[in-house]
């Protein structure tokens, strides 16, 4: 009965220099959890994967980066998946 969500940033290629990308991992790494996982897609997202994380709470992670990332010029969009997907 367990389930994760999948939080994918969306950051604009301008912002992906190193400096931005070490302010984006300086800033996670104060709000992760040990179980939590980041990486990089092959399509040069970030994805943050959330074990035992419902949409609703990584919603909240997501508005803590924005705030946090926007004080240092960084923007981003988002996506969340959580799985298993619900089915009806």
């Amino acid at each position: 009965k367990s389930h994760f969500s999948v939080l994918t940033l969306s950051v604009p290629a301008v912002q992906l220099q190193p400096a931005d990308l070490l302010a984006i991992t300086e800033i996670f790494r104060k709000r992760r959890r040990a179980t939590d996982l980041t990486g990089r897609t092959q399509d040069g997202h970030i994805a943050i994967v959330l074990p035992d994380t419902s949409y609703p709470q990584a919603e909240v992670l997501a508005a803590a980066l924005t705030d946090a990332l926007g004080t240092k010029g960084i923007s981003f969009t988002h996506t969340i998946r959580v799985y298993p997907e619900l089915t009806t």
